[in-house]
């Protein structure tokens, strides 16, 4: 497959090599909106899987790196459930192992996730429709890269805003709409992207709460 380049990147969105160069490198100068825009184009060329090693190797991340699923399923929903298997084999083409623990949104929920967790070891976590605000208050506190996925849908029914809690982490709104637009390699690309940064910043850069509308 050929390599997707800067260029062609900034090409498609009639934006200068430079603003892409500076986002995918994680430099300043580059509006939110652009920033977002370019990520996601380079998402949709599939550049991060592509360019998936260089990607990896130039954060110089400990090897080997192991990441945390922690995943709510819900019986209405084939698209989350193909999205995790995506997340296990994207992160296997990384060679990135994933350590994928299944939750639930039940308040009486008596697992305790500091018990299950080997936080030394793990580089990492993205935490998919969580909405138990024991569990998310237990999972602020570790001290972990994290990023919440999110549907807006099923916030709604839940009545419950993921976005008004300190969830010491990224948040990304997904809605489930775009299975009719976008593969899942393109949606789940973006996700491993931004935890990938996180893992690179942790708290040196302010959490984003970005809604995920490719």
């Amino acid at each position: 497959m050929k390599k997707i380049t800067m260029q062609k990147i900034a090409n498609e969105l009639g934006v200068s090599r430079v603003s892409v160069w500076k986002v995918l490198n994680h430099k300043d100068g580059v509006s939110d909106s652009l920033k977002h825009a370019i990520i996601d184009k380079a998402s949709e060329l599939n550049y991060f899987n592509i360019n998936s090693t260089s990607d990896i190797q130039s954060y110089k991340y400990p090897q080997p790196m192991t990441l945390s699923v922690l995943d709510v399923q819900h019986d209405d929903s084939i698209f989350w459930l193909n999205i995790t298997h995506a997340l296990g084999k994207q992160l296997a083409e990384r060679n990135i192992t994933m350590l994928h623990t299944c939750l639930s949104n039940n308040a009486d929920t008596k697992v305790s996730l500091l018990s299950s967790i080997d936080t030394c070891n793990i580089h990492g976590m993205i935490i998919i429709n969580l909405f138990n605000k024991t569990l998310l208050s237990e999972l602020a506190n570790m001290p972990i890269p994290k990023l919440y996925i999110s549907s807006p849908r099923y916030e709604q029914k839940e009545c419950f805003d993921l976005s008004s809690n300190k969830l010491d982490g990224d948040i990304i709104h997904i809605s489930s709409d775009l299975k009719n637009s976008y593969s899942l390699d393109h949606i789940v690309s973006r996700i491993l992207y931004q935890i990938f940064y996180r893992i690179k910043e942790n708290r040196a850069t302010p959490y984003e709460d970005i809604s995920f509308n490719i």
